[in-house]
């Protein structure tokens, strides 16, 4: 759990997690999902991830991501 000092001292430090996170950057996917490079580029050349593209950036809905999961489950790539 995240824990935060407030006073009126200085501005508020808060650290996020990743867990509070609901897109994911290209770099993050393959760690969230804990595959190699190699694999995660596999994945992205046959295009079904879901993905979100803002101003030429491309992410990666966490929500969607889990429920493509649960889709895929027992097929191979």
């Amino acid at each position: 759990m995240n824990h935060a000092n407030l006073s009126n001292d200085g501005p508020l430090d808060v650290a996020v997690s990743a867990e509070e996170t609901k897109l994911l950057y290209e770099e993050d996917l393959g760690t969230y999902l804990g595959i190699s490079d190699e694999e995660l580029a596999k994945l992205q050349k046959q295009g079904n991830l879901p993905t979100i593209t803002i101003d030429g950036t491309k992410y990666y809905p966490k929500a969607s991501i889990d429920k493509w999961i649960e889709d895929n489950v027992g097929k191979s790539f």
